[in-house]
C-alpha cells in the first residue's frame, strides 16, 4: 500500500510520526481527506475529529485549532491539543462548553470573543466526538 509520511504534533507531545495511508482532518474549508501524493498546501485546522490510517489500523484524535502543511508527500499537522476519545473527561468538557456559552453572552472585545469562541469550539468537539456521545 502506498503511504506518505505523517507527523502530528500537539503543543505538549508528539502524537504520531510514521507512515500513513489516509488522513482526514477538520479545516476552515471543511474536512480535508489526504491520500499519498496529495498536492502541496498549507491550511488552518479547526477543532474536530482527526482520523488517520496505517496498515489497516484507524486512529482518531480530537484536535484543537492549528495548521497543516503538505509538501512532497510529507504531511505536518501542528495543533494545540490532540486527545484520544477515551482520554476525554466528558463531565469536564460539558462544563467547559456551558461556561464558554455563558461567557459569550457577556460584552467583550473582539479578541476576548475570539478566545472564548475557540474554547467553545474545542469543548463542543470534545463533547460531540464519539458517535454523538454527549447527553
Amino acid at each position: 500500500m502506498t503511504t506518505f509520511k505523517l507527523s502530528i504534533y500537539a503543543s505538549d507531545k508528539i502524537v504520531y510520526e510514521g507512515p500513513c495511508e489516509y488522513l482526514n482532518l477538520p479545516t476552515t474549508q471543511g474536512y480535508l481527506g489526504i491520500l499519498p501524493n496529495h498536492s502541496n498546501i498549507i491550511s488552518l485546522t479547526v477543532p474536530g475529529k482527526l482520523i488517520f490510517k496505517n496498515q489497516g489500523k484507524t486512529e482518531e484524535r480530537i484536535v484543537s485549532q492549528g495548521l497543516i502543511k503538505i509538501e512532497d508527500n510529507q504531511v505536518l499537522v501542528l495543533v494545540e491539543t490532540a486527545e484520544r476519545i477515551d482520554e476525554i473527561d466528558l463531565n469536564r468538557a460539558m462544563k467547559s462548553e456551558e461556561k464558554a456559552k455563558e461567557m459569550l453572552k457577556k460584552h467583550m472585545s473582539n479578541r476576548e470573543y475570539n478566545m472564548v469562541y475557540a474554547k467553545l469550539a474545542r469543548a463542543f468537539s470534545r463533547t460531540h466526538s464519539k458517535d454523538g456521545f454527549k447527553r
